[in-house]
């Protein structure tokens, strides 16, 4: 059985993450350990976007995950990939490592008060979503579905934290094979 190891990538409160692994303990049933915190990805900064490649920081992770477990990156840095303004994260497609960031799930980021329970929800949101990836899932059309693409924190708001039946039928097809 492998493990879900939550790596966090800068500064991220120690809080969020226990509410996160206990999430994804419940929804994935699979042992969950947080990892200790790597350093902010400066490796991955890019000047004239003043914000981290996604793509640079999922390279790293794969390069660091050992056989067999699932790896999610969280990180605090704004993230994209060249052909969007922005991502919430970014995961490898039937693999092994997906990353999200919780820069722009924060309300602060919109000027508004700070919500702990919505930053929590959102996150939950966005993690499942990049680990459908990890298990094989495209974006979904139904917009309450957790698959949905978010272009902006209002779909996020919207969609729910689970799966759809059609997504659901799909992991467990996926499984069998």
């Amino acid at each position: 059985m492998s493990r879900l190891l939550v790596v966090p990538i800068g500064d991220i409160e120690f809080n969020i993450l226990n509410s996160l692994a206990q999430s994804l303990k419940h929804n994935f049933k699979k042992a969950v350990i947080v990892e200790m915190p790597e350093p902010e990805p400066s490796y991955a900064y890019d000047i004239k976007r003043q914000q981290y490649s996604s793509s640079m920081i999922l390279k790293r992770l794969k390069s660091e995950s050992s056989d067999g477990d699932l790896v999610l990156g969280v990180t605090s840095v704004d993230l994209f990939v060249p052909k969007l303004t922005f991502v919430f994260g970014e995961a490898e497609i039937s693999g092994k490592v997906a990353l999200i960031s919780i820069a722009r799930l924060q309300p602060g980021f919109y000027g508004l008060i700070s919500n702990k329970q919505l930053l929590e929800e959102r996150i939950r949101k966005e993690a499942i979503h990049e680990l459908g990836h990890v298990l094989g899932l495209n974006h979904c059309h139904n917009n309450k579905c957790v698959m949905f693409f978010s272009n902006s924190v209002t779909d996020t708001d919207i969609k729910s934290d689970s799966y759809c039946e059609s997504c659901n039928r799909s992991i467990k097809i996926k499984s069998l094979l």
